[in-house]
C-alpha cells in the first residue's frame, strides 16, 4: 500500500510556503488532519480531537523537520526546515537513505523500535493513535552530527500501516545541559566520598535518597539498605519530635541550621550522637523538595558532655531557684513586701520601702505603672521594659512582669523584675561598635589594592638551592585577590618544608585569611616542621572558629634524606587535591592518595600521613584546584582524572620545561575562556 499523494501534496504546499502566508499557518493543519483521519479510518471523536491537536502542533512549529516515509523506508516528503537542522536541502535529503541520515547506532535503535511496533500490529494489540518519542543522532552535511528528538506515528489506510509521519526537533541544548549536570554531580560525588564526615539527602518525608560511604559506616548499613529508609528507623522515639522540629524550622524559614546535635541508632542497636548541618534542597523551579547536610560523629564527645551535665545538675537547680527583684503592691497602692534584690537595686532598706506608696519605685509613665492592673480586666503583664526609681534619684532599666493575684485580704500585684542596666550598656556599646565597623568597612574597601599587594608579597617565594632536590613553581593569578598560597622553607633540622593551601574565598577576605594562614603556618612550622600530620592537625585547631563562612584545603610535606642516602617525601593533606608522582624509571604518573577533611570546619580532627620513597629523576607535583577546574569556551573542564596523563605527556628533560609544558597545555585547553580560580603549580625533582 502507498501513502496517498494527496497527503504529500498538502504537506508540501503547507511547509514549503509557510513562511509567506499567515493564513496558511492557520488553515492547513485542519486539512492535513482531515486527510489523515480519512486514511486512518478512525471515526472516534476522541481520536479526532487528539489527531487535530498533534497536527496543529506541527503547524505552529515550522522550524521542526516534518517528514514522511513509506514502509520500505524511502522518503516521500521532507520539509524545507531540514536545511537548518542537517544542512541538506529537502531535495538532497529525499534522495538519501535513512541509514545515511542517521548515525549507525541511532539507525539500529530506530530499526528495533520499528520492529517492536510492527510486532504489536501483527499481534493486534497496537494503539492506532500511538506516538513514539526517541532521541536520535543525525549526520549533518558538514560532517558533524546533531542530536534531535523525533516524534513518529503510523499513517494508516484501511487500518493498516502504510507509512510513517514524523516531526524532528533539535535538542542539542537540552542534552548539553544534561551532560553538564552529570559532570557537576560526578565532581561533587568525588568530593563527598573523600571527606570523613557523613553526607545525606532526604525527601520532605524524611526518606534517604543519597548519601556517601562515611554516612553508611556511621549507621552500619549497606547503601542498598539505607536507600529509601525513613529517618524514623535511625532516630530513637523520644528524639524524633525534637529533630522534626529543627527540620521544620529550616523548611519554614529557609535558613540553614549550622549544627544540630541529635541521637541516632546504628544497625546493631547501639546509640550514637552526631552534629548535623541542615539545608533545604530545591528543584529547578525553586520548589522545596527535601533536605541535605553533613553529619559528624560526636558519640565520644557526647558521653563526656553527659557526664559533665550530671555533675552540674545540682548547681543548675540552685541557680534557677534564685529570683530577681520582687515586690508586692496592695490594692491601696502601698508596698507591702520586697526582697533583698529589690533593696539592693533601689538602695532602700526594707523598712524604708514597706508602707510607702508605689510611686516611690514605679515609673512616672502612667502606662509603665503596674498598679494599673487593679483597674484593668487583664490582670497580667509579661516581660515589658520599664524603669524602677532608686533612692538617689536614678532610673534603672528593668524587664518587668506583673500579675494581679486574689488573696484573702483582697487583690495584690506581684512584681518581678530583672535589672537590665548591663544589657542596655551592651546595646549602646554595640551601636557604637556598629558605627565603628561601618567606618572600618569603608577603609577595607579602599584598601583592596593594598590587599592585592599583600597577596603578591605573600607569594614572593625564593627557590631554595639544595644539592639533592630541585624545586620550581608557576603561578597564574586572577585579576581579583584570590585564595591560593604556598611556601618553600629550608628547615634547620634538615630537609625542605613545602606548604600549599587554598582558601575558599576571594577579595579582601582572602587577603586577610591568607595573612592568617601564613602567620599560623610559619609559627607551626617552627614546632612541627618534620611532623606533617601534627602540622595539619595543629593548623586545623588554630583556624577552627577563626575563618567564618570559609575553609582551607592544604598539603604540608617534607623532602628529606634517608639513612641510605635516598630521598623521601612525607606529607599530610587537609581536603586538598592529591599530589601527583612521576616515576622516572617507568615514565608513569599517578595520584598519591592521602585522605583528610577540610581545615577550619570542625575541631578535634586527626589527619593521615603518607611517606613516599623517591629515586633519582622522580618528580612530585602539587597544585591547587584551579588546574582541574579550568574550563574552555565549551564549558568543558580539564578534570581531576586527566591530570596524571597531562603530567606524563608534559614531561621534559628539565623540571622547568615540564612546568612550562603543563601551563602551556592549560592555556591551550582554556583558549579565550576566562580563569575561574587562581592556579598554583609546584614541581620537585630528585637530583
Amino acid at each position: 500500500m502507498n501513502i496517498p499523494k494527496n497527503l504529500i501534496s498538502r504537506l508540501s504546499r503547507y511547509f514549503d510556503n509557510s513562511a509567506s502566508s499567515s493564513e496558511t499557518n492557520r488553515e492547513l493543519p485542519r486539512g492535513i488532519d482531515d486527510e489523515l483521519l480519512r486514511i486512518s479510518e478512525s471515526s472516534s471523536a476522541l481520536q479526532h480531537q487528539g489527531s487535530a491537536e498533534r497536527y496543529r502542533f506541527l503547524a505552529e512549529n515550522i522550524f521542526d523537520v516534518v517528514w514522511v516515509i513509506e514502509m520500505d523506508l524511502k522518503f516521500q516528503y521532507i520539509s524545507p526546515s531540514c536545511k537548518t537542522l542537517l544542512g541538506y536541502t529537502a531535495e538532497e535529503a529525499m534522495n538519501m537513505k535513512i541509514e545515511d541520515i542517521l548515525t549507525r547506532p541511532s539507525f539500529d535503535v530506530a530499526m528495533i523500535l520499528l520492529f517492536e511496533e510492527l510486532k504489536r500490529e501483527v499481534e493486534g494489540n497496537a494503539d492506532p493513535a500511538r506516538t513514539i518519542y526517541q532521541d536520535l543522532e543525525f549526520n549533518r552535511k558538514d560532517g558533524g552530527t546533531v542530536w534531535a528528538e523525533s516524534r513518529v506515528m503510523f499513517i494508516r489506510e484501511k487500518g493498516r500501516p502504510v507509512g510513517l509521519l514524523g516531526v524532528t526537533r533539535d535538542n542539542t541544548a537540552r542534552r548539553d545541559a544534561e551532560e553538564g549536570l552529570r559532570r557537576s554531580e560526578e565532581r561533587y560525588r568525588t568530593i563527598l566520598e573523600t571527606i570523613e564526615d557523613g553526607y545525606y539527602e532526604v525527601d520532605l518525608s524524611g526518606r534517604h535518597l543519597s548519601f556517601n560511604s562515611a554516612f553508611c559506616r556511621m549507621m552500619g548499613y549497606e547503601p542498598e539498605e539505607l536507600k529509601g529508609m525513613s529517618y524514623k528507623t535511625l532516630v530513637p522515639d523520644d528524639a524524633r519530635k525534637g529533630l522534626f522540629s529543627k527540620f521544620h524550622e529550616v523548611y519554614m524559614k529557609g535558613t540553614p541550621l549550622r549544627v544540630v546535635a541529635h541521637r541516632y541508632i546504628r544497625k546493631d542497636g547501639t546509640p550514637g550522637y552526631g552534629e548535623v548541618s541542615v539545608s533545604l534542597r530545591y528543584d529547578p523551579q525553586g520548589n522545596k523538595i527535601g533536605f541535605c547536610g553533613i553529619l559528624r560523629d560526636i558519640t565520644e564527645k557526647k558521653k563526656m558532655e553527659e557526664a559533665l551535665k550530671k555533675s552540674e545538675q545540682k548547681w543548675r537547680s540552685l541557680y534557677s531557684s534564685m529570683p530577681g527583684g520582687s515586690y508586692v503592691i496592695d490594692s491601696d497602692r502601698t508596698i507591702s513586701d520586697a526582697n533583698a534584690i529589690t533593696c539592693s537595686v533601689t538602695g532602700y532598706r526594707y523598712e524604708e520601702l514597706v508602707g510607702q506608696k508605689c510611686s516611690i519605685l514605679c515609673s512616672e509613665d502612667t502606662d509603665g505603672c503596674s498598679c494599673l492592673l487593679f483597674d484593668r480586666r487583664s490582670g497580667k503583664s509579661d516581660n515589658r521594659e520599664s524603669v524602677i526609681k532608686t533612692k538617689d534619684g536614678r532610673r534603672v532599666p528593668i524587664i518587668l512582669s506583673a500579675q494581679r493575684i486574689k488573696v484573702s485580704e483582697g487583690d495584690i500585684v506581684l512584681n518581678n523584675f530583672h535589672d537590665i542596666t548591663k544589657m542596655k550598656e551592651i546595646e549602646e556599646a554595640l551601636r557604637k561598635s556598629e558605627e565603628a565597623l561601618r567606618a572600618r568597612n569603608r577603609v577595607i574597601e579602599k584598601d583592596l589594592l593594598t590587599a592585592q599587594l599583600i597577596q603578591k608579597s605573600l607569594l614572593s617565594v625564593n627557590i631554595p638551592e639544595l644539592g639533592w632536590v630541585k624545586a620550581g613553581y608557576r603561578y597564574l593569578p586572577l585579576d581579583a585577590v584570590g585564595g591560593d598560597y604556598f611556601s618553600l622553607t629550608p628547615l634547620r633540622e634538615g630537609g625542605l618544608g613545602v606548604f600549599i593551601g587554598d582558601v575558599s574565598s576571594h577579595g579582601v577576605t582572602a587577603a586577610l585569611f591568607l595573612s592568617l594562614v601564613k602567620a599560623t603556618s610559619d609559627r607551626i612550622c617552627r614546632g612541627y616542621a618534620l611532623k606533617p600530620a601534627q602540622f595539619i592537625t595543629t593548623l586545623n585547631q588554630e583556624l577552627y572558629g577563626n575563618m567564618p563562612l570559609s575553609f582551607l584545603t592544604a598539603v604540608y610535606g617534607v623532602f628529606g634524606l634517608n639513612g641510605d642516602g635516598r630521598t623521601n617525601f612525607i606529607f599530610s593533606s587537609g581536603g586538598h587535591p592529591y599530589p601527583i608522582l612521576f616515576r622516572a624509571d617507568s615514565g608513569k604518573a599517578d595520584f598519591v592518595n592521602c585522605k583528610g577533611t577540610l581545615i577550619g570546619m570542625f575541631s578535634d580532627l586527626e589527619f593521615q600521613e603518607k611517606n613516599i620513597i623517591l629515586e633519582k629523576g622522580d618528580r612530585v607535583f602539587l597544585y591547587t584546584d584551579g588546574i582541574p577546574e579550568t574550563m574552555n569556551e565549551n564549558r568543558d573542564m580539564i578534570g581531576f582524572d586527566s591530570l596524571p596523563e597531562l603530567v606524563r605527556q608534559a614531561n621534559d628533560s628539565s623540571l622547568g620545561a615540564t612546568l612550562d609544558n603543563i601551563m602551556e597545555e592549560i592555556n591551550r585547553f582554556k583558549g579565550n575562556a576566562a580563569l575561574s580560580d587562581d592556579i598554583v603549580l609546584l614541581g620537585f625533582e630528585v637530583v
